[in-house]
């Protein structure tokens, strides 16, 4: 009898901490409770995540995880006491985290981690004393850290970091490729990444006007990003780092009014993006890089609807994305760049109404993204590219309310997310990739 009640309760106990290979499991319950820990910015480095969470007695600092409850830990109290140092902006360089943080004494100012207490340390004071920098706009450009920043003295600039006070410097006055000097606005520029080098790349917009270049994405060796010219809105450019070079790669809209590009996302040798013309309003658009390689893909919403095409996410060689048809609502499409090569992945809510897939993330093989098939809320969907093969992976909050689920995020063979599952508030989850097959959370192993 006793060992009969044994196997109940061991069957019965939640899969908490535990990878269960293709199981969802809370990881660990930071803040115990119904109060969530609300843990954000998730980001893999070195095969860890690390992340922000209110545990109830820190504040909002840094954490970290390998996947497991006793392997989830903070990181360091960076701002002692229950306030909130609010790490923010993190980011991966050669294997350290750097990210912006509050100590309560140096104001909001970069930081870096190698996962340790003692290895937790403020770069740089770049805004001496209590006034912040506000470093944002962290990114990793061949091993190395830029960012933007206010010292107190040459407003928002552009910065580099080795990770060292020494060696963490103002290039010169310009935002990443922008730059305001009050002469030529905000204008593309070139720096060389290892000096301070920098020049004008090409007054896009002449005179007072902005340019505003913006969504930089690199194809071939060539940069191409979103500019108005004052001439024909904003549009595609592309540019090799000289003036001779950038120029407007295709007028989508022709004349003055914008295009209104968005998602500029490489496939193989394929830019694609959401842009609007006139004749078909907001569709899926592709190029090559010149006028007669660029054209629209396909007219999803015909007439006046938009399709409004977004999260474009490549797998496989294959394009994935949301848009919105007239007989299917908001739903997984994918394409090859071709008319006949694209279709509907499925129809996860029947009919017209949405289910808004979202947050789409390649892993192990396969797409995983949140949608609401109108039954289940928002919840864990997984798909290899076909009907037969897109199902729901996880009602991890059974029934029709939403979990809340957000943040997919990849990383050694382990998806992890934040949700709530009505028990424990907003937590850190995570499923096991290792061969995953599709269960239903919460089902114990036979």
């Amino acid at each position: 009898m006793y060992g009969i009640i044994m196997m109940i309760v061991t069957l019965t106990l939640p899969l908490w901490g535990q990878a269960e290979t293709g199981v969802p499991f809370l990881v660990k319950d930071i803040r115990m409770g119904i109060e969530p820990s609300a843990p954000a910015s998730l980001t893999p480095v070195k095969g860890l995540l690390f992340f922000r969470a209110d545990d109830g007695q820190h504040g909002l600092e840094l954490w970290q995880s390998d996947g497991t409850a006793a392997g989830t830990r903070l990181v360091a109290d960076i701002r002692p006491g229950p306030e909130h140092a609010v790490p923010d902006a993190l980011t991966e360089v050669n294997g350290t985290l750097y990210f912006s943080a509050d100590d309560g004494i140096h104001g909001t100012e970069l930081w870096q981690s190698d996962g340790t207490a003692a290895g937790t340390l403020l770069v740089a004071d770049l805004n001496p004393g209590p006034e912040s920098s506000f470093p944002s706009e962290l990114a990793n450009i061949d091993g190395v850290l830029y960012f933007q920043a206010h010292d107190g003295q040459h407003g928002t600039e552009l910065w580099r970091s080795d990770g060292t006070a020494a060696g963490t410097q103002r290039l010169t006055a310009l935002n990443p490729f922008r730059r305001n000097d009050h002469l030529d606005d905000f204008e593309l520029w070139s720096g060389r990444l290892m000096s301070q080098s920098t020049h004008l790349v090409l007054d896009i917009y002449p005179g007072s006007g902005s340019a505003w270049p913006h969504a930089f994405v690199q194809r071939n060796g060539t940069l191409y990003f979103i500019a108005d010219d004052g001439q024909h809105g904003l549009e595609l450019w592309q540019s090799q780092g000289t003036t001779e070079s950038t120029k407007l790669a295709v007028d989508v809209n022709p004349g003055r009014g914008h295009a209104f590009i968005k998602g500029l996302t490489v496939v193989g040798q394929t830019l694609f993006f959401s842009a609007f013309d006139s004749e078909t309003n907001v569709e899926l658009w592709r190029s090559d890089g010149t006028p007669s390689g660029t054209r629209r893909v396909v007219d999803l919403n015909p007439g006046l609807g938009h399709a409004y095409p977004d999260e474009l996410t490549e797998m496989h060689g294959v394009l994935y994305f949301r848009a919105l048809h007239p007989d299917y609502g908001f739903e997984l499409w994918r394409t090859d760049g071709s008319v006949s090569g694209t279709r509907l992945v499925t129809d996860l809510r029947a009919g017209s109404k949405s289910s808004h897939p979202s947050e789409l993330v390649w892993a192990e093989g396969q797409l995983f993204f949140r949608a609401d098939d109108g039954t289940h809320g928002f919840e864990l969907w997984q798909s290899d590219g076909t009907a037969a093969g897109t199902r729901l992976f996880a009602d991890i909050l059974p029934g029709p309310r939403h979990s809340m689920l957000s943040e997919l995020t990849y990383a050694s063979n382990m998806l992890f997310f934040r949700v709530d599952d009505g028990k424990h508030g907003i937590e850190l989850w995570a499923i096991s990739l290792r061969a995953a097959q599709p269960r239903h959370a919460m089902t114990p192993p036979r």
